[in-house]
């Protein structure tokens, strides 16, 4: 075998990208935001959900919605990329 077949299977690990770390920088500083949001909204609030009203304190009521707005963001994602990946398949196929 010679040199240059060896250098074409070598993977080389560079680590990870400059968006990589963008996107962790982001995480990292929306995390922070978001606990010290929470830790300055400590009273009780009113939320009526579907006719009901429960009391609680806005901190829980506002990790509630941040939790399942990032479930909502990582579920529209998924689908997004689904729908991306059936449409690549369907472009191989014509």
């Amino acid at each position: 075998m010679s040199k240059n077949a060896d250098k074409q299977n070598t993977v080389i690990d560079v680590g990870p990208s400059v968006m990589d770390r963008i996107k962790l920088g982001g995480g990292i500083a929306g995390a922070v935001l978001l606990v010290l949001f929470l830790a300055q909204n400590s009273e009780d609030a009113n939320i009526t959900i579907l006719f009901k009203d429960f009391t609680m304190p806005l901190f829980f009521a506002l990790l509630l919605a941040a939790v399942l707005g990032a479930f909502a963001s990582m579920l529209f994602g998924f689908f997004r990329r689904r729908a991306r990946r059936v449409e690549r398949r369907e472009d191989r196929r014509d």
